[in-house]
């Protein structure tokens, strides 16, 4: 999952921490219709979507 996040911000998004149950982690993440442009380019690139298909454990 933290794969997927760093990618959010490496786009531009905001992800919050929102809080930790066990293992468990809940973020929030907030961005312009922009950075969810530039989020969408970044994971229709090959090599960034199979990273994140993996790090999701599709």
């Amino acid at each position: 999952m933290e794969t997927l996040l760093d990618r959010a911000r490496q786009a531009g998004i905001t992800v919050m921490l929102d809080a930790c149950i066990g293992r468990e982690r809940f973020h929030s993440i907030v961005g312009s219709a922009a950075t969810l442009e530039r989020f969408a380019q970044l994971c229709e690139t090959p090599a960034v979507a199979a990273e994140i298909r993996r790090a999701l454990g599709a």
